[in-house]
C-alpha cells in the first residue's frame, strides 16, 4: 500500500507541476493581448488541477500531501505577481476598460490557495469515511 501511495503522490505532484508550468509559460505571451479571458481560463485550469490533485492526495496520498497546498500557493503567488500583476496587463485594463484598481492577482492567489486546502480537507474526510466503513462488520 505504501508503494501505491508514493506513486500516487508523485503522480499528483508531477501532473500539477507540469500543468502549472505550462499555464505559466503560455500565459506570459497571451495575457497581454486578451488578459481577462486568459486569466479566467487559466484560473479554471489550475483550480481544477489543484482541487483534483489535493483531493487525490488527501484520499490516497502519503505524508507529502500536506506540502501540496504550499506548492499551489507558491504557484499562485508567482502567477499573480509575474503574469497577472504585470505592468502590461495593468495598462491594458486601465486604458481599454477603465480599471484603476487591479485586485485580480490577490483574488487568484487566495482562491487557488483555498481550493487546494479544500480539496485536501475533502480528501482526508473521504479517507476517514472509507476507514470507518472498512472497520465495521457486514451486519452493522
Amino acid at each position: 500500500m505504501a508503494v501505491l501511495q508514493n506513486k500516487i503522490t508523485w503522480l499528483c505532484y508531477g501532473i500539477s507541476l507540469v500543468v502549472f508550468i505550462v499555464v505559466f509559460t503560455v500565459s506570459r505571451g497571451i495575457v497581454t493581448s486578451y488578459p481577462s479571458g486568459y486569466v479566467t481560463l487559466s484560473f479554471y485550469i489550475t483550480a481544477a488541477t489543484a482541487f483534483l490533485s489535493a483531493l487525490t492526495l488527501g484520499t490516497w496520498g502519503n505524508f507529502l500531501k500536506w506540502f501540496y497546498p504550499i506548492m499551489a500557493l507558491a504557484f499562485a503567488y508567482l502567477f499573480s505577481i509575474d503574469v497577472i500583476g504585470s505592468n502590461q496587463v495593468y495598462l491594458y485594463l486601465h486604458h481599454n476598460h477603465g480599471v484603476n484598481e487591479f485586485i485580480i492577482p490577490w483574488a487568484f492567489f487566495l482562491r487557488l490557495t483555498a481550493i487546494a486546502f479544500l480539496g485536501l480537507i475533502v480528501g482526508v474526510g473521504i479517507k476517514l469515511i472509507i476507514r470507518k466503513r472498512k472497520g465495521q462488520g457486514p451486519g452493522d
